[in-house]
């Protein structure tokens, strides 16, 4: 069987995938697949769901939600709040090309929730980390997540607002901005914006960063592409030493943005 390496190709091909099918249907578990072929087994589970394969297992659950507001789940609770969703099941959206970004977003789940996610591909490029658990339902209800639909009313939760502890306020803004954030550069010139729909999760932002020493500025605008025309909530971070600060201690998990970081500091630092 060929190695494709430890990533696997970016757009796997249909004899990649059928390979990985045909060894799982001939009694290969996800692990020994891993070793045979070099795809994560994750990946190689994304393969098998995409192409309907029923699987041998149900998704394991490892242990309880973590009770304790720490950074990682001050994380988890950033990424939901800007990419998350919640009804039935929960499950957060990943861009196709922010591998890393799944990749932590899924230990995430396993650390944090507890619970062994299922992943889904979308057809527009998006990864979608998901479970059903009740656990994981329960847990952001308990920080006030409500299911449906929440991109206008979202905010920061009133547990990390209130907490004393600034590795929470980091671990949050971190997951927000990763979610919900961009950073732009043109020359010397960067940027880290963040813009939502909600002025409340704007604002909470703001507060956050602010505890931690960084000034962002904020303006409201209306959107006028396509057919939305709800306000949008804008922050923004534009001091060169300030963004760099921020990209350094705060950080993003986003890839986009850590590629982009990386090409404006080799020209400016």
């Amino acid at each position: 069987m060929k190695k494709y390496g430890t990533r696997g190709p970016s757009k796997p091909g249909k004899s990649f995938e059928r390979d990985i099918v045909r060894l799982y249907q001939s009694g290969s578990s996800l692990k020994k697949i891993e070793e045979e072929t070099g795809i994560p087994h994750e990946t190689a589970r994304t393969i098998l769901h995409k192409r309907k394969v029923r699987m041998r297992h149900v998704h394991a659950t490892y242990h309880p939600v973590l009770k304790d507001l720490n950074y990682e789940a001050a994380l988890l609770l950033g990424l939901h709040a800007g990419d998350g969703h919640l009804s039935d099941s929960w499950g957060i959206s990943v861009g196709g090309n922010d591998r890393n970004m799944l990749e932590l977003t899924i230990s995430l789940t396993k650390s944090v929730l507890g619970v062994e996610p299922y992943i889904e591909i979308r057809p527009d490029n998006y990864w979608i980390v998901k479970s059903g658990k009740k656990q994981v339902r329960e847990f952001f209800e308990r920080y006030g997540f409500p299911r449906g639909r929440k991109a206008g009313i979202v905010e920061a939760p009133a547990q990390v607002v209130s907490s004393k502890n600034p590795e929470v306020w980091a671990g949050f803004l971190k997951g927000a901005f990763s979610s919900d954030g961009s950073f732009w550069y043109k020359k010397n010139s960067g940027q880290c914006r963040f813009e939502v729909s909600s002025r409340s999760f704007r604002d909470s932002f703001i507060v956050l960063a602010k505890r931690l020493g960084f000034e962002f500025h904020a303006y409201s605008y209306i959107h006028r592409g396509g057919h939305n025309k709800l306000p949008l909530h804008l922050a923004y971070l534009g001091v060169k030493e300030e963004v760099g600060r921020w990209m350094e201690h705060v950080e993003s998990i986003c890839d986009t943005h850590l590629k982009r970081y990386s090409e404006w500091k080799s020209k400016c630092f």
